[in-house]
């Protein structure tokens, strides 16, 4: 189509030197159309199809995240609960013991007493002993001194 024959298009198209055709503009149209196709086919699609598939992925490793986490305070709190009953259980075996120590000092001290009041109890008896025989030899030797002394003054 020749744009000169209608006097409407020919101030539309008319430039001075440079003179657009209605053929150019839709072959330019025609043209821009065929690379934005292209463009989106060969382009943009797969560039928004990697995006998409990086969203979804970035979507499910953040949910994995959000698992993990949750399996980390789960397991945080049965470390924790693990780590109070065994602080209750080393608390209930010291008593204990400590228990056990004290009824096994108090059996070691009433044996020691006991051993020392039957000591006693021997010493005191072996110092009875030793007195009496000690009182004896002493009236024995009173009698040997008392008759050596008669002897002496009568004779």
């Amino acid at each position: 189509m020749d744009f000169k024959q209608s006097e409407h298009l020919v101030r539309i198209f008319d430039f001075d030197i440079l003179h657009l055709e209605v053929n150019t503009a839709l072959f330019i149209l025609v043209l821009v159309v065929v690379v934005m196709l292209g463009l989106n086919l060969l382009l943009f699609r797969p560039i928004l199809r990697t995006l998409d598939r990086r969203t979804e992925r970035l979507e499910t490793l953040q949910r994995q995240a959000e698992g993990h986490r949750a399996e980390i305070a789960r397991l945080e709190r049965e470390h924790e609960e693990g780590l109070e009953r065994a602080r209750a259980e080393v608390g209930r075996v010291r008593q204990q013991a400590h228990a056990e120590a004290r009824q096994a000092s108090d059996a070691i001290l009433l044996k020691a007493k006991q051993s020392a009041e039957e000591t006693l109890r021997q010493a005191l008896a072996e110092l009875a002993r030793e007195v009496a025989a000690a009182q004896q030899d002493l009236t024995q030797s009173a009698a040997r001194l008392a008759e050596s002394v008669a002897t002496r003054m009568i004779g």
